[in-house]
């Protein structure tokens, strides 16, 4: 059966945008009711006029994310002399703001942000509490506190019959007597009273994957089963029922008993968190496809949507297997999936009060000036805070979206902002150059992170119409089929905060998972206080460069920041490993000089 996409077009706009706008735009934002899910609640589309680009050229190769500032593989890729500083002191462009942020006022938050595989500087943000939330930075990281009994507008299910909705922050209660309340990642609603039979099928999609010898995606799309996505059944346009796919795909769902060509189930690429609040999500931005000039991250997106697929139920019948081909953006459910898998993983290994908010950007045709990249910062989606935002590459030429190890990249900074400390020193980086120690860390943990969620040392990319791939435990680069950059490992009379080359970060984080023999200590020893809570124990303060092929000539803020001898100390202070493993990981009297015997521990 031949899906339409039918996106549910929501109210998302930029909160505290890095450019400003004229004033002229303002007067041209449209507001659009989207009728198809008007019964959830009100849905307003905002758009906005876009910023200048401050970014120069679209992507070349790069070790993690594809980065518009990226220079690509050097000609030289010999080891620069590490340690030179240029010079001196350099005043951070957010001045004493942090990552933690600070009230502006009693409904603002501004913070620091900065974006992870992307050239931009850090850049001062701002984002709005919620109406029933205020401000508080008591502790130190300013948050929307929830001050009133809820949040204006929420809904939710009190019990199968009564719908509670806020308002003037307080709940009220709905009587859903006629039929039943109904509870998705979207909202709560009382369903319409009609005759129902259940519905069940599997929902698969489609994707590409590296063809055998690594040269290029493959020629033919393989079905994959769509896990955890959410299954909306709808009637007339009224929410009827809710659920999610299981581990295969498969769905049971309550649709009515005599189907119109109205009616429709409807595949959504959006999850929620242990509490039942929608907590990640797979976005369009609404571009034509992208012709000559990348677009920039931080633009206001013109039409910014969840990913969904619609199937009409006057053709489905019992048991069929719905799937999502290519043409109807299948990529999208690809990010998805692998978004899910690595949501649910956290949720497991942290257990959060409060889920730390994503959306993922994947948008087919679409080259982002950064590549690939991420940044927390904040974007209201229809009255939910998204914390973070993700951008992949869905540029023709390149179809990055089809790398679930870039994904899976992109989400490692993620996983560092959200429960570690923030990626905090970057710009451009390239291939099989080493870097300086903190974007070495930023970035290595990213691959890290990607190459232990998907069980494989193995790294793969396209970018600039060329595929290439690298192999962490092997520590071997293959570029247009030929192994023509050289693996630079560390020296030990250079020092911890010698220039490290990103992917050797990678692999001695790898080699140490393995040595372990679990994954859990990698993630905890990222989220204790000796990773999270500066000044740092090691004394490596943030730098900044202009140059990526020679980034040893660098500047410094004197803030403080961690990197790998950082974590390094965090897991031997928790025993997570012994001094005498580590020590065959790291070689230090040949590689990397890190003291095992003498962690430096709080």
């Amino acid at each position: 059966m031949q899906p339409k996409v039918a996106p549910l077009l929501l109210e998302a706009r930029r909160v505290g945008l890095r450019r400003s706008c004229a004033a002229s735009c303002a007067a041209a934002r449209a507001c659009a009711i989207v009728l198809f899910v008007a019964c959830l609640f009100p849905i307003c589309l905002l758009t906005a006029c876009q910023g200048d680009s401050d970014n120069t050229r679209p992507g070349a190769l790069d070790s993690g994310s594809a980065d518009a500032g990226d220079t690509g593989p050097s000609n030289d890729a010999g080891q620069p002399d590490a340690g030179t500083d240029a010079g001196g002191e350099q005043v951070s462009a957010c001045g004493e703001i942090t990552s933690d942020g600070h009230c502006l006022s009693s409904s603002r938050v501004e913070i620091c942000v900065t974006p992870a595989g992307t050239a931009s500087p850090p850049y001062l943000d701002s984002y709005d509490c919620r109406i029933g939330e205020t401000c508080n930075d008591a502790d130190g990281v300013a948050r929307c506190l929830l001050t009133s009994e809820c949040v204006e507008t929420e809904t939710e299910c009190r019990d199968q019959d009564t719908l509670k909705t806020c308002t003037a922050g307080a709940w009220t209660d709905l009587d859903c007597s006629s039929a039943r309340c109904v509870k998705s990642g979207l909202g709560a609603v009382c369903a319409p009273d009609v005759a129902t039979q259940t519905l069940s099928g599997q929902v698969k999609y489609h994707a590409r994957k590296p063809n055998f010898d690594l040269t290029d995606w493959g020629s033919t799309p393989v079905a994959f089963p769509a896990r955890g996505f959410a299954i909306l059944s709808y009637v007339g346009g009224e929410l009827l029922d809710a659920t999610y796919t299981n581990g295969s795909g498969a769905f049971s769902v309550l649709g009515p008993a005599t189907p119109t060509e109205s009616d429709a189930i409807v595949v959504l690429c959006a999850g929620q968190d242990d509490q039942g609040q929608l907590a990640f999500a797979v976005g369009n931005p609404g571009y034509a496809p992208s012709t000559l000039l990348p677009r920039e991250p931080f633009e206001p997106a013109p039409m910014p949507q969840f990913w969904s697929f619609s199937f009409a139920l006057d053709a489905f019948a019992n048991n069929d297997v719905i799937t999502i081909p290519e043409t109807a953006g299948s990529a999208a459910a690809h990010v998805y999936d692998t978004l899910r898998g690595v949501f649910t993983d956290l949720q497991t290994s942290y257990a959060p009060s409060k889920s730390q908010t994503v959306m993922v950007w994947a948008s087919p045709g679409t080259k982002w000036s950064c590549g690939a990249c991420m940044a927390p910062s904040p974007l209201n989606v229809s009255g939910r805070l998204f914390q973070h935002q993700v951008w992949l590459d869905g540029s023709a030429d390149n179809q990055g979206y089809w790398s679930d190890a870039v994904s899976a990249h992109e989400l490692g900074h993620y996983v560092m902002a959200a429960y570690g400390f923030p990626p905090a020193e970057g710009g451009s980086h390239n291939l099989a150059v080493p870097t300086n120690p903190g974007q070495g860390w930023s970035e290595g943990w990213a691959t890290f992170f990607s190459s232990m969620h998907r069980n494989t040392g193995l790294y793969f990319d396209k970018q600039d119409k060329t595929f290439f791939w690298f192999d962490l435990q092997a520590r071997e680069y293959e570029v247009n089929s030929a192994k023509s950059y050289p693996w630079q490992r560390p020296t030990a009379a250079a020092g911890l905060d010698q220039l490290i080359d990103e992917n050797e970060v990678a692999a001695l984080l790898r080699a140490t998972q393995l040595a372990i023999g679990s994954k859990q200590p990698m993630l905890t020893a990222l989220a204790t206080e000796r990773m999270r809570e500066g000044p740092f124990e090691r004394g490596y303060t943030l730098r900044t460069w202009s140059d990526p092929s020679d980034p040893s000539i660098y500047m410094t803020s004197g803030e403080s920041i961690p990197y790998l001898a950082d974590f390094f100390d965090a897991l031997r202070c928790d025993d997570a490993i012994s001094a005498e493993a580590l020590d065959l990981v790291t070689v230090p009297a040949t590689h990397y000089p890190y003291p095992s015997q003498t962690p430096l521990c709080r």
